[in-house]
């Protein structure tokens, strides 16, 4: 039995080196460029590159940028929808007068609203809406609705016939 496995691993290995020595040899240094037109490509792989000759293909680290406001607080669930010129984002927060642990489903946390135009730089607006922590001075749109509050997921409604201020 491992004779015959033996003698089947080489076989298959012979045959997957025959097949990239032939594509190799089918592949012409002259081929003929892909027309890739006008559009814009990103050099991620050698596809559409030839050859390289004292360059590498490399990944940049990401550089931070600070934020000009306020961040979003990201460690909380929040949804970010792109409305016309405006991001609009809802996120969860937690009501910090109300003592901890809090579970799930708890009537201290709430949905709080931000929009940029950019995506980068956020305003808070003052809603009034509802009282957190003492005060309505605050951009909370759903508080005290215990378990509905957990898992808010906005969407803008594009069906025909729904008024786009309503959606």
């Amino acid at each position: 039995m491992t004779m015959r496995l033996t003698t089947f691993r080489a076989a298959a290995t012979l045959v997957v080196l025959v097949a990239c020595v032939s594509r190799a040899a089918t592949e012409s240094p002259t081929a003929a460029p892909i027309d890739i037109g006008s559009r814009l490509e990103l050099f991620v792989d050698k596809y559409l590159v030839d050859r390289l000759d004292e360059v590498e293909f490399k990944l940049h680290e990401p550089i931070e940028q600070p934020m000009a406001k306020s961040p979003l607080p990201l460690r909380h669930m929040i949804t970010i929808i792109k409305d016309g010129d405006l991001y609009r984002a809802w996120y969860r927060d937690t009501d910090k007068s109300y003592p901890t642990p809090l579970h799930t489903g708890h009537e201290a946390y709430h949905t709080r609203y931000a929009e940029s135009k950019d995506g980068r730089e956020w305003t808070f607006p003052k809603l009034g809406l509802y009282d957190v922590e003492g005060s309505k001075d605050n951009n909370a749109v759903m508080a005290k609705n215990a378990p509905f509050g957990e898992n808010f997921s906005p969407f803008i409604d594009g069906r025909p016939g729904v008024d786009p201020k309503e959606s």
